[in-house]
C-alpha cells in the first residue's frame, strides 16, 4: 500500500489499525497537505451494517467543529476502497504516552479537560462517543488533544445499528450500563473519561482482568484501588473528582461535562468563578423528588454551587446555612438508611413452626426462594444458600453470624402452615446495632406464597434503597402466578438433591418427574432435573456420557421455555466445559448467567474453573478470591482457590488456603488429599502421608497413596497401591490412574490411560 496513489492521495506510511479500520499517513496532492486516511477493512466492507457504521463515524465527526475533535475532510470510495480522509496529527496516542512516560498531575488534568471539552461539543449535538479510551485520544507535539474514532457513536435521530441490549465498545472502559447492554447517555462517556483519567494518574487501569467477564464483574461490583497507592502525591480533591466519574450509578456521576469542568476549574483555581454559570433547576428537581441516594453529598454540592455563583454576603451565607440545615432535616431518614453498609444481606434459614415436622422442606424452600429473588436484584449482594444452611438450628447470635459473613444486614423468619392458612413472619435486622429495620407478618392462603416472596424481596430492596431495574421487576413479577403444587414438588426435590447421596437423588428425580406431569412446560422443573443429573455425574452415580446427555437435553428444554434463568445457563455452561470441552460456548453461558445474577457463587466458581482450564490460572485465583469475599464460609471456595494456587506453584499460599478450609470443615472431601499433594510437590512426603491418611473419601486417598509411597522410595508399597487403584478404576477414573503412571515414569501406560480418559470425557 505504501507509495500507492488513490484518487489524489499518495499513501506515505502506516499509522495503525483497529477493529474498524487501518489508518495511513498520506499526502493530499491537490491541496499539498498531509492527511490521515482510514480504510474500512475488506473483510467487512461488504457488510451493509458495518458500512453504515463507518459512514456514521464520518458524518458524526464531520458535524463537529471543535479544536479537540479530529477534523474530517471527506469520505471517499475508489478501487473498491471506502475511506475517511481526516487531519493528520503529528504526535502520539495517549495509550502509548502512558506506557512510555509518567504523566504529571497538571498534564493529566489538562488532557482530561480537553477531552471533556471535546465531548461537551459532541453531547450538545446529541452524539455519544461510546468508545472513549486512551488509544482513541491523540496528543499532538504541541500538547493539543484530539478525540478520534467515532465508529461506535450513538447519534440522536440516527437509525439503531445494534440491539438495545448489546454491549459494544472496549470492555475495560465501559460504564456499568454499557457493559450490561443498557441504554447509555452522556454520563457513560464521562465514566470512560474517568477510566482514562485514572489510567493517566496511576499508569494502571481501574478495572483489570485477562478474562473478559472478570473485567465486567469488576466494573459492576468492585472499587478501584485508591489512586494514592500509585501516586501518594495526588491531592484528595483531585482523587474525589476521579472517583465521582467512576460512580457505579449514573445518577451519582457527573451529569454532564460542564459539571466535571467546573470541578476541575475549582481545583485549579479555588477562588475563581466557575465557567458557564447555570441555574440549579436540575439539583432542585432531584432534591424535591428525593431521588438522591446520598443527600448529604447533594447538600454540599448545592451549597458549593450557590457560593460559586453569587456574590457572598453575610445574609446570603445565613440563607445557605438555613437551606442546608433544612435539607439535612428533611433527608435524615434517607441518610440513615443509606449507611447500611453496601447492601450485603444474609437470609437465615426460616424456622418451621408447622405442626408437621415434615414441612421442614417448605420453610427451607421459602427461605431459598426469597434468597433467589433477592439475587436477581443486581444492586444487592446476597450470601448463598449453601453458606446460610450452615446456620440452620444455630445458637449463634445475629452479631456472631454477621461478623463471620462480613455482612451487616440479616433477614430472619419463620413459617407456619396448615391446609388453609400460611403465616410467614420476617424481620430485617441491622446486625451492628441489632435494630429492626423492617418487620412484617403475612397471613395468606398457601397458594399465595409466591406473592409473599416477591413482596418480601421488594420490601427488603426498598428498605436498603437498592436500585431495581424494570427487567428485575419483571422477573420478580413472573413468579407471582406460579402453580403452588409444582412449587411444593420442586422445593422437596431440591431438598433431597442437596443431601448429595444416591437414595436422596432418586427421591428428587421422582418428585421432579411428578411435577412435569402437572406442567410439562415448566422451565424451573427442567432446570432442576438437569442439575440433578449433573450432580449424579459429579459424584459417580451415573456414567458421564449418560448423565450429561440427559442433563443437556433437559437444560436446553428449560432455556427454550425461559432464557432468563441464571442457573440454567450455568448448568449448560458446566456441561459445555466439563463434557463438551467447548470453552467459548461455556464462557458465553457463564456470561449470560452472571449478567442475570451478578453474585451467583456457582457461576463464579465455574468461571474460575474455565479460566484455569484455559491456562489463565492467575485469573482463576482472582475469581475464587472474589467468591470467598462473597461467601467466606463456603469450604469449596477454598478448595478451588487452593487447587489453582497449587497449579500456579504458589504452594505456601495453597497450604494456607487449605488450612482455612479445614478449620471450617475438617471432614470436607478432597481437602486433606490436596494438602497432601501440595506437601508432596514441596518435597515433604512425611507431611504428605499424614494428610493423605486423614482424607475421608477412600477413592481420593487410594490414588494419592501410590504417589507418596513412590516419593518416599517405598517401591513395593507403591506398586501394591497402584494395583488397588486399577482394580477400582471405575470409581477412581482413568485420568487419575494416568497421573500415577506419569509420576512413576511409565509414559506408555500413562498415555494408554489418558486415551481411556479422553474416550469417556473424564
Amino acid at each position: 500500500m505504501i507509495g500507492k496513489i488513490i484518487l489524489h492521495y499518495k499513501i506515505l506510511a502506516k499509522l495503525g489499525e483497529g477493529g474498524m479500520g487501518v489508518v495511513y499517513k498520506a499526502e493530499d496532492t491537490k491541496l499539498k497537505r498531509e492527511v490521515a486516511i482510514k480504510f474500512l477493512p475488506h473483510h467487512i466492507s461488504a457488510n451493509q451494517e458495518e458500512r453504515k457504521r463507518f459512514e456514521i463515524e464520518a458524518q458524526a465527526a464531520a458535524s463537529l467543529n471543535h479544536p479537540n475533535i479530529t477534523i474530517i475532510y471527506a469520505i471517499e470510495e475508489a478501487e473498491s476502497e471506502l475511506f475517511i480522509v481526516m487531519e493528520f496529527i503529528d504526535g502520539v496516542d495517549l495509550k502509548n504516552k502512558i506506557i512510555s512516560d509518567t504523566i504529571s498531575t497538571d498534564e493529566a488534568i489538562s488532557i482530561s479537560r480537553q477531552i471533556a471539552e471535546g465531548l461537551e461539543a459532541a453531547h450538545k449535538k446529541g452524539i455519544i462517543h461510546r468508545d472513549i479510551k486512551s488509544a482513541n485520544i491523540m496528543i499532538s507535539n504541541d500538547g493539543k488533544v484530539k478525540i478520534m474514532d467515532f465508529g461506535l457513536a450513538k447519534v440522536k435521530g440516527a437509525s439503531q445499528l445494534t440491539k438495545m441490549d448489546s454491549a459494544i465498545g472496549t470492555i475495560a472502559y465501559m460504564s456499568p450500563e454499557q457493559a450490561t447492554g443498557k441504554p447509555v447517555d452522556q454520563r457513560s462517556d464521562l465514566w470512560s473519561l474517568g477510566v482514562v483519567f485514572y489510567e493517566m494518574l496511576t499508569g494502571s487501569q481501574p478495572f483489570k482482568g485477562d478474562y473478559e467477564q472478570a473485567i465486567i464483574y469488576s466494573i459492576l461490583n468492585e472499587t478501584p484501588d485508591p489512586i494514592q497507592l500509585y501516586r501518594p502525591d495526588i491531592p484528595d480533591q483531585l482523587k474525589k473528582i476521579v472517583v465521582k466519574t467512576l460512580a457505579k450509578k449514573p445518577v451519582d456521576r457527573y451529569q454532564n461535562c460542564e459539571q466535571l469542568l467546573n470541578d476541575l476549574e475549582s481545583y485549579l483555581h479555588p477562588t475563581k468563578s466557575v465557567r458557564g454559570v447555570g441555574d440549579n433547576r436540575e439539583v432542585e428537581k432531584e432534591l424535591a423528588k428525593g431521588s438522591f441516594k446520598k443527600p448529604h453529598n447533594i447538600i454540599v454540592r448545592y451549597f458549593n454551587r450557590i457560593i460559586r455563583q453569587i456574590k457572598i454576603s453575610w445574609g446570603i451565607i445565613m440563607a445557605v446555612i438555613i437551606l442546608a440545615a433544612f435539607s439535612i432535616y428533611i433527608f435524615i431518614p434517607k441518610l440513615q438508611n443509606n449507611l447500611l453498609h453496601g447492601k450485603k444481606i444474609a437470609v437465615l434459614p426460616f424456622i418451621n413452626l408447622s405442626s408437621d415436622p415434615n414441612d421442614e422442606y417448605f420453610s427451607d424452600g421459602i427461605m431459598e426462594d426469597i434468597l433467589t429473588q433477592l439475587v436477581k436484584i443486581s444492586d444487592l449482594r446476597v450470601i448463598s444458600r449453601t453458606t446460610m444452611m450452615r446456620y440452620k438450628n444455630t445458637e449463634k447470635t445475629i452479631g456472631e453470624i454477621s461478623k463471620e459473613l462480613n455482612t451487616d444486614v440479616v433477614l430472619e423468619g419463620s413459617v407456619r402452615r396448615d391446609s388453609s392458612q400460611l403465616r410467614v413472619s420476617v424481620q430485617l435486622i441491622d446486625a451492628k446495632s441489632d435494630e429492626h429495620l423492617w418487620a412484617e407478618t403475612y397471613d395468606e392462603n398457601p397458594d399465595r406464597v409466591f406473592i409473599i416472596q416477591s413482596e418480601i424481596a421488594l420490601k427488603i430492596a426498598n428498605t436498603l434503597q437498592a436500585q431495581i431495574s424494570q427487567v428485575e421487576k419483571d422477573r420478580l413479577e413472573k413468579i407471582k402466578n406460579y402453580n403452588p403444587e409444582i412449587y411444593n414438588l420442586i422445593a422437596k426435590g431440591r431438598y433431597f438433591v442437596n443431601k448429595l447421596d444416591s437414595a436422596s437423588l432418586v427421591k428428587a428425580m421422582g418428585l421432579f418427574s411428578e411435577a412435569l406431569k402437572i406442567e410439562a412446560d415448566d422451565a424451573n422443573v427442567w432446570t432442576s432435573l438437569a442439575n440433578a443429573y449433573t450432580v449424579q455425574a459429579e459424584i459417580g452415580i451415573m456414567p458421564l456420557d449418560a448423565a450429561y446427555s440427559k442433563a443437556r437435553a433437559m437444560v436446553e428444554k428449560a432455556l427454550m421455555l425461559d432464557d432468563e434463568l441464571a442457573n440454567a445457563h450455568t448448568v449448560l455452561g458446566m456441561i459445555k466445559m466439563a463434557y463438551d470441552w467447548d470453552w467459548s460456548g461455556a464462557e458465553k453461558e457463564f456470561q449470560k448467567a452472571i449478567k442475570i445474577e451478578p453474585y451467583n457463587i456457582t457461576t463464579l466458581n465455574q468461571m474460575g474453573q474455565l479460566a484455569h482450564t484455559l491456562g489463565k490460572t492467575d485469573e482463576a485465583i482472582i475469581l475464587m478470591q472474589r467468591a470467598i469475599d462473597l461467601e467466606p464460609v463456603v469450604v469449596i471456595n477454598y478448595l478451588y482457590l487452593a487447587q489453582f494456587q497449587m497449579y500456579a506453584n504458589r504452594l505456601n499460599d495453597a497450604i494456607s488456603t487449605l488450612e482455612k478450609g479445614l478449620e471450617l470443615n475438617p471432614q470436607f472431601p478432597y481437602l486433606h488429599y490436596l494438602l497432601g499433594c501440595t506437601y508432596l510437590l514441596k518435597g515433604e512426603p512425611d507431611k504428605a502421608i499424614v494428610e493423605m491418611q486423614m482424607e475421608p473419601v477412600e477413592s481420593y486417598k487410594s490414588y494419592g497413596m501410590p504417589l507418596i509411597y513412590k516419593a518416599m522410595g517405598k517401591e513395593n508399597e507403591a506398586q501394591t497401591a497402584l494395583k488397588n487403584c486399577i482394580s477400582k478404576y471405575q470409581n477412581i477414573g482413568p485420568y487419575n490412574i494416568a497421573q500415577i503412571y506419569a509420576y512413576f515414569g511409565n509414559i506408555n501406560l500413562a498415555f494408554e490411560w489418558l486415551e481411556k480418559a479422553y474416550n469417556i470425557r473424564d
